[in-house]
């Protein structure tokens, strides 16, 4: 194979420049999850929020979420939105809970938006500067200004960071200070929320919003999500080629495969946010088999590709890293 004359102190930068994208996206992307109910949190169900479609989804539902706020100006909503809620059963991220979660924070963020000297401020500028560096060097070797270095290991990711300027609209409310007890849903709900006074039937609209709660529904504007969904497409890869080695076929099928699962499985929920199924920070599905499967779908392949990618790797003459 071609990458055995590298020594292994080069190995070693090559692979952390491999994973310093994807480590940045989980570590500022993913939020730690809050359990609300007696049954804790299987690991199958934590492992679904790394996939980057989940991801992806909490930065444009939280963008949304402001985006239709008619009023936005409690520091304890803008934790609940960033909060992934574990109620025992399901992940509920509903407008319904982030108003039950008002007054149930241990700790809360200071403001209705994040400073501009913060974890998350700092969070965001790294995946800024990885996600710039990607593109710049995708121009580049495009339009031929650089040598067209192919897709060595070091360069595995790069469509991750490209993925990660999706944070940008989302920037100024997303925020990890925010701490939640354990308490059982049957304790008195949050500030703003009551329950109805008859008991419900399977016929009534159980949604708090549409049942006319005390919930204020003139909070937020209706849901046209249309806005927001120019987010999806600062994932493409718009790099070609002028060789074709097997690293590159495989990074195509690999990323090509990511964005239109993406596209297929945002896109629906999207114009369903008028109904509770779609008007959630967590990604609806996020709790299917199905999505469980597409997730270890995503993450095999992904160990494949880097695996071919460490194979295929060599150094050139000049130095540079190429495949």
């Amino acid at each position: 194979h071609q990458s055995q004359s590298i020594p292994f102190s080069e190995w070693l930068s090559l692979l952390t420049l491999c994973f310093a994208p994807l480590v940045a996206h989980v570590l500022v992307g993913v939020p730690e999850p809050t359990v609300c109910g007696k049954l804790p949190l299987p690991w199958h169900e934590r492992i679904c929020h790394f996939n980057p479609t989940s991801i992806f989804w909490r930065y444009f539902a939280i963008v949304d979420r402001r985006a239709h706020a008619r009023k936005w100006d409690r520091p304890d909503d803008l934790g609940a939105v960033n909060a992934t809620f574990w109620d025992g059963n399901r992940w509920d991220g509903s407008v319904e809970k982030m108003v039950r979660m008002r007054g149930k924070a241990t700790k809360e963020p200071s403001y209705h938006h994040i400073y501009v000297f913060s974890a998350s401020a700092v969070g965001t500028l790294i995946i800024t500067l990885q996600g710039i560096q990607a593109i710049y060097e995708l121009i580049a070797n495009a339009t031929g200004s650089v040598y067209a270095s192919g897709h060595p290991i070091s360069k595995v990711f790069f469509p991750l960071a490209i993925l990660g300027l999706a944070r940008l609209p989302a920037a100024p409310w997303l925020t990890a200070e925010y701490r939640y007890r354990q308490h059982k849903e049957s304790e008195p709900l949050g500030e703003g929320y009551s329950e109805p006074l008859l008991p419900l039937t399977p016929h009534i609209d159980t949604n708090p919003i549409a049942a006319g709660s005390n919930v204020p529904s003139n909070q937020y504007y209706p849901q046209n999500s249309w806005r927001v969904l120019a987010l999806c497409f600062f994932a493409l890869d718009f790099k070609s080629d002028t060789r074709i080695s097997l690293t590159s076929f495989v990074s195509l099928l690999f990323h090509l495969f990511f964005l239109l699962c993406t596209l297929a499985i945002v896109a629906p929920f999207t114009w369903r946010k008028e109904r509770e199924e779609g008007n959630t920070a967590t990604i609806p599905c996020i709790s299917s088999a199905w999505y469980q499967v597409y997730t270890y779908m995503l993450f095999s392949p992904a160990l494949v590709f880097i695996l071919i990618s460490a194979l295929e790797t060599r150094r050139t003459k000049c130095g540079l890293y190429t495949t």
